[in-house]
């Protein structure tokens, strides 16, 4: 594999999370109801705040709170392996294949991403069919942009030194054991290329999402999964 092929970005389709039900009938649940829950939901998603009174409402534990952030982290995390070509489908390489120590690092970085999430819910409003609209504002975050430029203009000086390392290297040769080592150092070599650029952080221009809220078969107010994705999209901008 030449360092192009390492250098395709791959198109993923976007990630779903696990979304926990809202609690309470139509006819009992308000504007600032769906407020809460959707401030709710969206720091437990991405910045791992767990309130006790938003548990309750929606009836989950904060065991399983954190399990819905971290699956989402992991998510996250397998989105950018394949974003940033590390694993190549080409070759059978999937996420699960990466070692621990790069997974976690991963994982580690997106937490911190995610700390610098902006987002706020401006307002519901309670439609004529009992459903609520609820509108939220996001700053998408910019990191991936800025870490992009460098790499495709050669300006991160140790990844210039990663390809100067393997330059002269048959890939062709290479046992399935050293074409993985290789995998994974690449990969630690884009996170901390990633990594690096989060001191200066930045943020494109603020979107806006409606996000439906509505009474499923079983009584239960629940967050339109396609608006939800939409939003979610927002979070963290990709080139």
């Amino acid at each position: 594999m030449m360092k192009g092929m390492k250098r395709k970005v791959l198109l993923l389709v976007a990630t779903i999370y696990s979304l926990a039900c809202l609690s309470g009938c139509s006819g009992g649940y308000t504007e600032e109801d769906c407020i809460a829950q959707v401030k709710g939901n969206i720091d437990e998603i991405y910045l791992g705040i767990f309130d006790a009174d938003y548990l309750e409402s929606v009836g989950i534990t904060e065991a399983e709170a954190k399990k819905f952030y971290l699956d989402g982290i992991e998510a996250e995390a397998e989105y950018f392996a394949n974003y940033w070509g590390i694993v190549d489908s080409n070759y059978n390489e999937t996420y699960a294949d990466l070692n621990q120590d790069l997974k976690a690092e991963i994982i580690a970085l997106y937490k911190e991403i995610y700390n610098h999430t902006k987002y706020e819910v401006v307002s519901a409003k309670e439609l004529d069919d009992g459903s609520f609209s609820v509108k939220i504002t996001v700053v998408p975050i910019n990191i991936m942009e800025t870490a992009m430029n460098l790499y495709v203009n050669d300006g991160y000086e140790p990844l210039n030194d990663f390809w100067k390392k393997y330059e002269n290297t048959d890939f062709a040769t290479m046992t399935d054991e050293e074409y993985m080592s290789y995998t994974n150092e690449y990969g630690h070599m884009i996170v901390r290329l990633v990594n690096d650029q989060l001191p200066d952080l930045g943020y494109m221009e603020q979107k806006s999402q409606i996000i439906q809220i509505s009474e499923d078969d079983d009584g239960y107010m629940t967050i339109n999964q396609d608006d939800w994705n939409i939003f979610d999209s927002y979070v963290i901008y990709y080139p």
